[in-house]
């Protein structure tokens, strides 16, 4: 089990992520995911191998990039879309040891969709 949540306490803003493997009894420590300017947004899957993938938004000039990762590495940019609440909250979903991730574009006016493979 995982959770991830965003939060602007304890020194700025970021999106935490943690497990629980007692069926969410006990928890470890929440491992920090995100870069500088998280907007949060953010979502959890647990993978086939018992990996972990986050997903979220980071603001990177003014432009939020729906960011994935895997056990709290390095960030994946899987697309750019708008910062502001109409862009909604991206959705990600375990397929196999790998993850979709859904989020709304706000300038095509429709759902996109994409796989990420480690």
């Amino acid at each position: 089990m995982a959770v991830a949540w965003f939060t602007r306490g304890g020194g700025g803003p970021k999106v935490l992520c943690m497990t629980s493997s007692d069926g969410g009894e006990t928890f470890g420590k929440p491992v920090k995911v995100s870069g500088k300017e998280p907007i949060g947004r953010c979502g959890v899957a647990v993978l086939a191998d018992g990996a972990v993938a986050t997903c979220w938004l980071e603001l990177v000039d003014n432009v939020a990039e729906v960011r994935v990762s895997r056990n709290g590495a390095q960030a994946v940019v899987v697309a750019r879309t708008a910062a502001s609440r109409s862009a909604g909250v991206p959705e990600i979903v375990a397929e196999g040891k790998n993850v979709v991730v859904a989020w709304r574009d706000v300038s095509k006016r429709r759902v996109l969709t994409a796989r990420v493979t480690w």
